[in-house]
């Protein structure tokens, strides 16, 4: 089966909800000014953005063995700086994987291989990507979200009109997990972290404003990119291991939020590709929250330590939801509907 090559930020299973029809969606791209309808497997994805490749600064073993396996057979040595020859393993072969040319390859017998069998190598390995990364988020999103979401969303009405059904703990959980995992997949990523990156960086601004001469991934322009790119894919790893900063946050929103449920039953809600954000509200609090669908959207507070697992639901008008859609198209570049925008109100 042929891996895919378009890897999405913002999941297909959660944007199908905006779908207008079979997988189509309106569209508005704030770089170009322009809407549109578009297929929502050609949108809010780069190709294998999550992929790790030969020379990737972060990496896994298992990627490695898949990666150098064409050259598994072979002996490989470098000419360290001090002139001692001595034998790569996959970990250096992968880190000075841009010296490729000056790599002394062996075959069984201890003779030098050819230089067309070196470039017959050296074309087996780049083209091989490890797409773990992106067959977990598949197996976690892709395949659990829907039946989640709606069953929340169906209980969230149940009990606002009927006074009846229940929301549990793991409820909760659900919704704070998809809350980090699509906050930390959305093109800007968790504020906090992104913004201590850059300061970090702006330490060093001449290095990491580079550009690269031929990146691993095409998006990466700079070493800034390249070093962002690399942190995420590192976490995301981490965190299908139950570990990393991502992990951490999980366990700490859901130990000191707790959810508002908004209903809109007329689904006017837009979203973006950062469908998870923390804004200054109007009454001059930080309200994160997470448009979880078009007719739904979760604000997460400060958890009351005397009232454990309490949880408001509020019915929107139409001021809320113009209020709120007005906050996600600032917060987004990139704004998804079910309907066409008038895009001139959102400029007012």
């Amino acid at each position: 089966m042929s891996e895919p090559k378009y890897h999405h930020r913002i999941p297909q299973t959660y944007m199908k909800e905006w779908c207008n029809g079979g997988n189509t969606v309106w569209y508005y791209d704030k770089s170009i000014q322009r809407s549109e309808q578009r297929n929502i497997s050609k949108i809010m994805g780069i190709n294998f953005f999550h992929s790790i490749k030969a020379g990737s600064i972060f990496t896994t073993q298992e990627a490695l063995n898949k990666i150098f396996a064409p050259i598994n057979k072979y002996k490989v040595y470098e000419i360290d700086s001090i002139g001692v020859k001595r034998e790569l393993s996959k970990e250096l072969m992968n880190r000075k994987f841009s010296d490729y040319d000056n790599w002394i390859i062996k075959d069984t017998n201890g003779l030098d291989i050819t230089p067309k069998k070196r470039r017959i190598i050296y074309s087996e390995i780049k083209q091989i990507s490890d797409n773990s990364i992106e067959e977990m988020w598949s197996q976690m999103c892709e395949n659990s979200w829907k039946d989640m979401i709606l069953m929340i969303e169906k209980n969230v009405n149940d009990i606002h009109e009927k006074k009846q059904g229940v929301l549990t703990d793991e409820d909760f959980r659900d919704i704070v997990k998809y809350f980090v995992i699509l906050q930390w997949r959305s093109y800007k990523c968790y504020p906090i972290v992104r913004e201590t990156f850059d300061r970090i960086a702006d330490v060093l601004p001449n290095v990491m404003e580079m550009e690269i001469e031929e990146s691993i991934h095409r998006e990466d322009k700079t070493v800034r990119d390249e070093l962002w790119h690399n942190f995420l894919l590192s976490q995301y790893y981490k965190y299908f291991n139950g570990e990393g900063t991502m992990f951490t946050q999980l366990e700490s929103f859901f130990a000191n939020l707790t959810p508002l449920f908004q209903i809109d039953k007329k689904e006017r809600l837009i979203t973006s590709d950062n469908p998870c954000f923390t804004f200054r509200n109007k009454d001059g609090y930080i309200e994160p929250v997470f448009v979880a669908l078009p007719g739904l959207l979760i604000s997460l507070a400060k958890k009351n330590p005397d009232a454990i697992g309490e949880y408001r639901i509020y019915e929107m008008n139409s001021t809320d939801v113009e209020y709120y859609n007005r906050v996600i198209f600032e917060n987004g570049d990139r704004i998804i509907s079910k309907k066409e925008l008038d895009i001139e109100n959102f400029m007012k």
